[in-house]
């Protein structure tokens, strides 16, 4: 590790940290996320059921996690979603995967992958395809992390990539969610210890608990082991280019510019993709609804064969007995309700029975615009953490 690029990072950070932590900036948000992350999970522990699904939800609503974690995609919010599902093993996974594994990084890799494992079952039982819920490198870190930040580092990919070049640590990680920890461990290690040798910074760093910002000194997290600290040097290194002046090779301004564009890309893709599923969601509950109503045995009207009776329903057909006919009618399920070729006795409003056949005349577009926007999301990952 360049230690001389590395303490004039360290200058920087001294010299620009009441603009970091001004009301604008407020990067001690770091600090007070871990403490109410810890609080709120320990508290969540202690109930079952929907209670413990209750107790996630109010994190995620509390926005407890939403700039560290919930930002772009939404992991913890899926994984509160996942809860009102099934408690009990979202808990059970979540206390496993905050289990005290003694350091030992080999078998923190196994929790990770574990963790990853059943989070992906559970997300293509309840919620196949979605993008917005699904868990990274950087979500599970962000869980060990703001739980227990002694012991254990956030990850940032892009950040963290920009640092080491700066420092010249030039050993390999791996990318997307195949982490090895030991490695990104180590230069987490190396950046600790030469914080830990930095009287000015250490003083700087302990002035943020002297009442005069945003957040309350009782607030936040003593961060002992300095590993919030690291992360936010890292993470402010290249947010607040605190790399001036420090000649390394590093992404080109056109690389930058770059990045920055696919940023916004993703971040309208992503919009879209929320819109994608609430339709679909809204789809759904249409379907659902014309299920419950067009049973067996329902009456319905056709404007050519008058009064009949449904007498099977069995995927896209629909068959109806008419009282004009010996034998019964089949229908394409989706057109009769989008066409209004079956009348039907109907509790819905006008303006919602509209909105619901529009749903269901446009069916094949709704579902597949999610897939495709999940698939197109997928590129822009890098920049989605």
């Amino acid at each position: 590790m360049n230690t001389k690029n590395l303490q004039q990072i360290f200058a920087h950070y001294t010299e620009r940290f009441e603009e970091l932590n001004n009301k604008d900036h407020d990067e001690n948000f770091k600090w007070y996320v871990a403490k109410q992350f810890k609080e709120r999970m320990d508290l969540a522990f202690t109930k079952d059921g929907m209670e413990f699904a209750g107790a996630m939800k109010s994190i995620v609503r509390d926005k407890i996690t939403k700039t560290i974690v919930d930002n772009y995609t939404q992991p913890f919010a899926g994984l509160a979603e996942l809860a009102c599902k099934e408690p009990d093993t979202v808990k059970q996974m979540l206390l496993a995967l905050f289990a005290d594994d003694g350091n030992d990084l080999k078998i923190r890799e196994e929790k990770i992958s574990t963790f990853f494992a059943q989070s992906m079952q559970l997300l293509n039982r309840y919620f196949p395809g979605s993008f917005r819920y699904k868990q990274d490198a950087h979500a599970v870190s962000a869980y060990l992390f703001l739980y227990d930040p002694d012991h254990h580092y956030l990850y940032k990919s892009t950040q963290a990539r920009l640092f080491a070049d700066c420092v010249e640590f030039y050993d390999d990680w791996g990318y997307g969610n195949n982490i090895k920890l030991p490695v990104y461990y180590r230069m987490c290690d190396e950046l600790v210890a030469e914080i830990k040798k930095c009287p000015s910074l250490l003083a700087t760093d302990q002035s943020r608990f002297d009442g005069r910002f945003r957040v309350k000194p009782e607030e936040m997290s003593l961060d002992t082991e300095k590993h919030i600290l690291a992360f936010d040097i890292i993470y402010c290194s290249m947010v607040y280019d605190l790399f001036k002046g420090i000649t390394f090779k590093s992404i080109t301004v056109k690389e930058k510019k770059l990045y920055q564009e696919r940023q916004k890309q993703a971040q309208e893709l992503q919009e879209k993709y929320k819109q994608a599923e609430e339709q679909h969601k809204r789809y759904q509950q249409a379907i659902e609804h014309y299920n419950d109503v067009l049973k067996t045995g329902t009456a319905v009207r056709n404007a050519a064969y008058g009064n009949g009776i449904v007498t099977a329903h069995k995927d896209s057909i629909i068959t109806v007995a008419f009282e004009t006919r010996e034998e019964p009618v089949k229908f394409d399920y989706f057109s009769a309700i989008a066409n209004q070729y079956l009348k039907f006795e109907d509790t819905l409003d006008e303006e919602t029975a509209g909105e619901y056949r529009a749903l269901v005349k446009h069916r094949t577009s709704i579902c597949d615009a999610v897939p495709k926007l999940e698939k197109a999301l997928e590129e822009y990952r890098d920049v989605l953490e």
